[in-house]
């Protein structure tokens, strides 16, 4: 058994369940039914899908010499990883603010 950041790990024999027939219980299948394995935000599988939910628009805008650069950004948040993720959705660059710049 291995612990990785307070979660118990436990580590089957592959040999074990590939000797086992149809039907047969393994010996191992005990320990882990008596282990309580604590999951932590924070120990998310490194690949995983990320289930995104809409939060808002921010607008932004960036001084230039003549022109200047107008941004939309949509706001995200997953509900898997518990982050925050901006997405530039619109990027235009005017001496006047466009019509969908509401800043």
């Amino acid at each position: 058994m291995k612990t990785l950041k307070g979660i118990k790990v436990i580590m089957k024999p592959i040999k074990e369940y590939l000797s086992l027939e149809p039907g047969m219980i393994s010996p191992l299948d005990s320990e882990i039914d008596s282990e309580i394995l604590l999951l932590d935000s924070e120990m998310l599988p490194l690949v995983h899908e990320h289930d995104y939910e809409y939060l808002r628009s921010d607008f932004s805008v960036e001084a230039g010499d003549v022109r200047n650069l107008y941004m939309l950004i949509d706001i995200f948040y997953c509900r898997t990883c518990l982050n925050y993720e901006e997405k530039i959705a619109k990027k235009e660059r005017s001496s006047k603010p466009p019509g969908w710049y509401k800043g």
